[in-house]
């Protein structure tokens, strides 16, 4: 399939944060996979910083740039087309990566437009066609992040989901 798509063995760079458990491992894992399916990578290691920095080179690898780099984004940053910048698609103005797909843009539009879920739904049917269509990034799992405190000791913890909001917390004995 990779013939046939075009693929000529060039090196596929992939921006590896290794100073970050989670996007280390991540990356291997990735890595591995691409390699599995007949992909020639190479891992840019590096730390974060780094990765940030490279990640906005907008030129071909050869001259800097990559092909792939790895993040992840917490419940609600991922709960609604709108609220994801990793869902827009509108080119150089675009995430990293800058997808540029006019369908996916007006469809974002129409389903924030949309006056009813059940027309929501509709739209999003139709963005995960597209996104078939015109693949900008993949999903490579879901985990949940435990948090653990004494209840005995704090009060005027807020339950939020992604993170916990320490302004109102109170130590008390």
């Amino acid at each position: 399939l990779l013939k046939q798509s075009g693929y000529d063995g060039k090196p596929i760079i992939c921006l590896h944060a290794t100073n970050i458990h989670v996007m280390n491992q991540t990356m291997l894992v990735i890595a591995q996979n691409l390699r599995q399916v007949g992909f020639n990578v190479e891992l840019a290691s590096t730390d974060w910083g780094a990765v940030v920095t490279r990640r906005a080179v907008q030129k071909p690898p050869a001259e800097g740039g990559w092909n792939v780099f790895f993040t992840w984004g917490g419940g609600n940053a991922t709960s609604s087309p709108i609220a994801l910048s990793g869902h827009a698609a509108n080119g150089t103005k675009a995430w990293f990566g800058w997808p540029d797909n006019p369908m996916h843009e007006q469809l974002r539009n129409e389903w924030a437009a949309a006056p009813t879920l059940e027309a929501r739904k509709a739209v999003a049917r139709k963005m995960n066609k597209n996104m078939i269509e015109y693949v900008h990034d993949v999903k490579t799992g879901q985990w949940t992040q435990p948090a653990a405190y004494r209840a005995d000791r704090l009060r005027g913890l807020l339950t939020v989901p992604e993170v916990i909001p320490w302004w109102n917390v109170e130590r008390y004995a």
